[in-house]
């Protein structure tokens, strides 16, 4: 029988666990128009939900999961009102901000600066403004010009959360820098900021004196520094696709490649005083982690590290699961958002796969290499880091395959290899940088000694590029792979992790009964926070009108068919790669049977051939007159009404977009492109009344004033009207457009605002849902 004092020596993991649910639900009620509405009732079903888990169990270990949960939700509920403070207050137009400059972060194509005011502001910077700043100015107080942004969350599924992202910087506005008109107050100058403009300056100088290429350079400052930001977008897609992608950015691996390279010098060298040697290894990293802007895996690595230490000059035993607990808890109590990092979240799981699944992925790697009596201690270091790879990838394969819709084959052999190389690339270039800070700091000139330096970097990084290349096999090696289910996927690695548990083991070893019922009821609790946490209408509805920016698309999800009208387009971004191909794989969307477009103009039909390229498409319809039909079933189908053949009475494109009606069950959506005022009245003309009557209008022309006139309007009489608009310098849509829509009583939704739209059909009825609107339902009538 095991002691009660093994059992429970690692009390802070399930009132951590339950610390982190409570933020996750937290941030849901501020999504979820009906959680909001029913706060009270919702706290108390997920309240009896915890004190079902831990049924039989003492008061105090009851309140002990109730009071973090709670907590965690409180406390995400006053940061996201601290973030949306002042917010109301800012006019959408250019405006004087104030505030100190407290980070610098230099790139190719922009400048980017958070200034800290009245709340945190993310300026961008472009072109030839990007010279009025550096990291000299951190620190300073300024004024600046900028149109201030609220920060939106993802306009579809499998989109980048931006909002988040920021929330998670303690950010809440952006902007892009509006005028040259730059005041800097020098006199209030804070030289708290001093060492960290300093060590960048170095960083930038140390990349700039090893490597005179340019890709190099870019290549070596993802992969020591983290800013990966600049490194070529094929170098990138390739680490991606090969499972490797966490080498172009700082994370715990490169902390702890870091800490073992110091570790063996240090015993090499022989110092014998362990002030002496704590204070090098505490220089080292603050200059390194500075260098790469502490960062969230670097942040995360280098507490880690910190309470080992501590641990060994106390004499006290270190846990790694608990110290990360508490790591995450102290870190999520000042930046609760931090949750949704990719960052934080790969780096947490990537730790707790090590602390759970190691031992017994090394037990069954030990009875395979037994009995191999040469060179024993190798092959016990082998199997040993072999098996920290493997643990990792149990749950990072389910992740990747989630978030990225990628599997990587050979992933566990291509991170064990690349691992090998940048276990030679980091010390060199991390121990050539902080020399490099040394040398400049006490005003010696130690150019000559950083050319081989970056020779050697090159040859390594290059090693690193042509291996993870070769592993690719022309991306014979990596599958693209559909969105599982989000709330099975968490359940099943819910129960790896649980039946790979300390607590699993000791249940087991005393009642097998008592463990398979707790087994089950965590199964039930998984599932119902699973349920409210990915919860989103959008995957079951049967249209989307996706927010594609500045364009037009429209997914239809008709049970064993799918069809995309249009595909939007952007010259400035890969529209069917960034946006189409991950919300229909989120979606669970395998491959399109058919895609259309109403007419050639970039933002209608570029994404289509863009998500061709990458996506399969079984077939494209480039054409189409007014009578044609394109039947999926008698319920089903849709017809074109426009253009008419030999109808040629205008030079304007957008007069020619074919006009699409599509029908499901009883419920009409006209599609009309960019069609304009004399194309509406045209088709008025050629229809007879009634028969182009619909119950949801899509409105041409992303709602120019130069389209949707009252006769149109009056002739389709839509119980609603959808916009897809993105942000654009037309003035779309035009304020006369909306105001015509709304005295005619006509329900406006917009992809710019509201995000995707999606049209669930039912029965004499339509519902219908924005992604962005709190996912409220709302109902219409089929009339």
């Amino acid at each position: 029988m095991l002691e009660k004092d093994k059992a429970d020596r690692r009390p802070i993991i399930l009132p951590s666990i339950a610390f982190m649910l409570g933020i996750l639900v937290g941030d849901r009620f501020s999504e979820l128009y009906f959680l909001d509405e029913h706060l009270v009732g919702t706290g108390i079903v997920l309240i009896g939900c915890i004190f079902f888990i831990n049924k039989g169990k003492s008061q105090k270990k009851q309140l002990s999961i109730v009071i973090p949960f709670a907590i965690g939700m409180i406390l995400v509920s006053i940061n996201l009102y601290i973030l949306d403070a002042d917010i109301e207050d800012i006019e959408d137009s250019s405006t004087e901000i104030q505030g100190r400059i407290v980070s610098v972060q230099v790139m190719d194509e922009k400048t980017e600066i958070v200034i800290k005011g009245k709340t945190n502001y993310l300026v961008n910077i472009y072109g030839d403004e990007q010279n009025l700043f550096s990291y000299e100015n951190m620190g300073m107080i300024v004024s600046v010009h900028i149109k201030p942004e609220k920060p939106k969350t993802s306009g579809n599924i499998g989109g980048f959360n931006y909002r988040n992202y920021l929330y998670g910087r303690g950010i809440s506005l952006y902007g892009s820098l509006k005028s040259k008109r730059l005041n800097c107050a020098s006199d209030k100058w804070s030289v708290f900021y001093l060492p960290k403009a300093y060590v960048q300056k170095e960083r930038d100088a140390f990349l700039k004196a090893c490597f005179k290429d340019w890709d190099q350079r870019n290549f070596a400052a993802g992969v020591l520094f983290g800013l990966g930001r600049n490194i070529s977008e094929e170098t990138r897609n390739e680490f991606m696709e090969g499972g490797a992608g966490h080498i172009l950015a700082v994370s715990g691996l490169h902390i702890g490649i870091l800490y073992t390279a110091y570790k063996l010098v240090e015993r090499k060298i022989g110092i014998s005083s362990n002030f002496v040697k704590k204070s090098i290894m505490g220089f080292i990293f603050i200059i390194y982690g500075t260098a790469a802007m502490w960062s969230v895996s670097v942040t995360r690595a280098m507490l880690l590290i910190l309470l080992k230490e501590l641990a060994e000059v106390v004499n006290r035993r270190f846990d790694s699961l608990s110290s990360l607990i508490l790591i995450s808890d102290v870190m999520l109590a000042f930046r609760p958002y931090l949750i949704f990092s990719t960052g934080f979240q790969m780096s947490f799981l990537a730790v707790l796969s090590i602390c759970f699944l190691r031992p017994k992925v090394m037990y069954l790697l030990k009875i395979v290499s037994k009995g191999k009596k040469s060179n024993l201690i190798n092959i016990r270091e082998e199997v040993s880091i072999f098996a920290t790879m493997l643990s990792v990838q149990i749950l990072m394969i389910p992740y990747t395959i989630f978030f990225y819709n990628r599997l990587a084959i050979m992933a566990l052999i291509n991170n064990w290899l690349i691992t090998a190389i940048s276990s030679l690339y980091v010390p060199i270039g991390a121990f050539a940088f902080i020399l490099r800070v040394i040398i400049d700091g006490i005003g010696l000139d130690g150019g000559f000694f950083f050319q081989p330096i970056g020779i050697v970097l090159e040859v390594v990084g290059n090693g690193m590029v042509y291996l993870n290349r070769a592993l690719l096999l022309n991306g014979n090696s990596v599958r693209t792979i559909v969105s599982p289910n989000p709330i099975i996927l968490s359940g099943i690695m819910s129960a790896i992790l649980f039946s790979s548990s300390e607590m699993y083991k000791i249940m087991i070893s005393r009642n097998r009964v008592h463990a398979l019922k707790n087994f089950f009821k965590l199964a039930i609790f998984s599932l119902i926070i699973s349920s409210l946490l990915f919860f989103n209408p959008i995957y079951f509805a049967d249209e989307v009108f996706l927010d594609v920016g500045q364009g037009d698309s429209i997914h239809l999800d008709w049970g064993m068919t799918d069809i995309l009208i249009d595909g939007g387009g952007n010259r400035n971004y890969n529209i069917g790669k960034g946006v189409l191909r991950p919300y229909l794989l989120r979606k669970g969307t395998k491959a399109l049977d058919l895609a259309l477009y109403t007419h050639d103009h970039m933002d209608h039909y570029l994404g289509l051939e863009e998500l061709n390229t990458v996506y399969p498409i079984k077939s494209i319809l480039d054409k189409g007159i007014a009578g044609d039909m394109i039947e999926i079933d008698e319920n089903r189908y849709i017809d074109i009404l426009w253009p008419i053949p030999g109808n040629e009475k205008s030079d304007d494109e957008n007069y020619f977009s074919r006009i699409f009606k599509v029908y499901d069950h009883g419920v009409i959506t006209l599609v009309t492109g960019d069609i304009t005022r004399e194309g509406e009245l045209a088709l008025i003309e050629k229809y007879k009344s009634g028969e182009l009557r619909a119950h949801i209008l899509k409105i041409a022309h992303h709602g120019s004033r130069y389209s949707t006139c009252q006769e149109f309007i009056d002739a389709v009489k839509p119980n609603i009207a959808i916009i897809s608009v993105g942000k654009n310098n037309y003035g779309h849509p035009a304020p006369s457009t909306i105001e015509k829509l709304e005295s005619s009583g006509i329900i406006v939704y917009r992809t710019d605002r509201d995000g995707a739209i999606g049209v669930f059909v039912g029965k004499g009825k339509f519902f219908v849902c924005g992604n962005r609107r709190n996912m409220r339902i709302e109902e219409y009538s089929v009339t």
